[in-house]
């Protein structure tokens, strides 16, 4: 089970729960979650559909009611405490603005609905404006509005109400590549100038990966894993949660110890990794995980290199070890290969059929055309290694 603390003693906590489970009949929508999030912390939760991650912004929210555990927002307890009545606002893919109202009389909204009267409520709601840049168009309606300025609006009237805990549910979700990206890069503005608490629900990757301080990864109603970006990544605590958060290649064999890292032996020859992620019994199935940005293609020099790659390979089967600097190479005949944005997307193939993903910069294209050998590398620090009955099935990730 995933450690789901991750707040740094004595750093102030905005948002607590304590195994808190929700049901819907006989479904386990939230599952024993436990999770803290720091005062001005920026936390997205990723998950596939089903996972829970709606059902749990809905509880924090008030939308839902637990049947077990805690929430506390600022160290008070709320479970019984009315939505409207929470320190809690929330920002939905659809912006709910009031079309016959002008952009800042839908921000003075919130103010209204906080008590704040007159000249005092319309310089908030124009300060609001102000820091979502749409300073121009106060006396607009929303349907002259873009998507994008549309959202900004409905996170000014959200924030309006000065919450300790901004929700954003898919906030994005209706907007187009280019209005997304802008709109990231908005959102990481106006949570740095504000230091609000942001909890960020979304099944885009690009967009949590992209905004988030801490990573969720929300899997059949619990934490699969809770961390940094980049350690979520690098280092994913399960073969689901490596497979869910990005592609893999895949390779499976049996695990020897060696040393502080392990010798894998596999149908296509011995490679080497480094220590398994989680614990794996020595002569027990185990699976190797190679991300295609961590893959490298050469061509062959000439027919003789070739052929001595499939010794290599062959030897190792039998028994024989690689020597280090050939430990993690694979004889490939490149199948296809495909530009995606600035990337190079290369399928090669095996002699005995097993294809693999390589991502290359573009600007530095293989060299290789389709039905040429190649040789295919990896350094065993980029191998994942987890045991083989981890179950590492997870759904296609959407990337926007």
């Amino acid at each position: 089970m995933a450690d789901t603390s991750g707040v740094k003693a004595g750093t102030s906590v905005a948002l607590s729960l304590d195994g808190v489970t929700k049901r819907f009949g006989d479904t386990v929508a939230v599952d024993d979650v436990s999770l803290d999030v720091a005062a001005g912390e920026f936390v997205a939760i990723l998950g596939p559909s089903g996972s829970g991650k709606t059902t749990l912004m809905r509880l924090v929210a008030g939308f839902e009611s637990p049947e077990s555990g805690s929430i506390r927002l600022g160290g008070r307890i709320v479970n019984a405490v009315p939505a409207d009545k929470r320190p809690v606002n929330t920002v939905f893919q659809n912006y709910a603005l009031f079309p016959h109202l002008s952009v800042v009389d839908n921000v003075a909204y919130g103010l209204r609905m906080r008590g704040i009267r007159g000249p005092r409520r319309r310089a908030r709601a124009r300060e609001l404006l102000d820091l979502v840049r749409l300073t121009a168009f106060g006396t607009a309606k929303p349907h002259e509005l873009s998507g994008g300025m549309q959202q900004r609006v409905a996170l000014a009237r959200a924030l309006a109400r000065e919450p300790e805990v901004l929700l954003l549910d898919e906030p994005l979700g209706a907007l187009d590549r280019k209005l997304r990206d802008d709109m990231q890069a908005e959102l990481r503005r106006i949570h740095t100038e504000l230091g609000t608490t942001f909890v960020y629900v979304t099944h885009d990757q690009d967009e949590a990966f992209g905004l988030a301080d801490r990573l969720v990864i929300m899997r059949a109603g619990r934490i699969e894993q809770l961390g940094e970006p980049g350690a979520v990544y690098d280092r994913p605590g399960s073969a689901w949660a490596a497979n869910f958060v990005g592609d893999a290649n895949a390779i499976t064999g049996t695990y020897r110890p060696d040393g502080d890292g392990a010798r894998i032996e596999t149908d296509l020859g011995e490679f080497l990794a480094g220590a398994p992620i989680g614990s794996i019994e020595p002569g027990h199935a185990a699976t190797m995980l190679i991300r295609p940005e961590n893959l490298s293609l050469s061509p062959v020099a000439d027919q003789t290199r070739a052929d001595q790659t499939r010794a290599d390979q062959t030897r190792a089967a039998d028994g024989v070890r690689h020597r280090p600097e050939r430990a993690n190479a694979i004889s490939v005949r490149i199948r296809d290969q495909l530009a995606v944005g600035s990337r190079l997307k290369v399928t090669a193939v095996t002699p005995g059929g097993k294809s693999f993903e390589i991502l290359q910069p573009r600007p530095g294209r293989t060299g290789l055309s389709d039905g040429d050998d190649a040789i295919l590398e990896f350094e065993r620090s980029a191998v994942l290694l987890y045991a083989a009955d981890d179950p590492g099935d997870a759904p296609a990730p959407m990337k926007g």
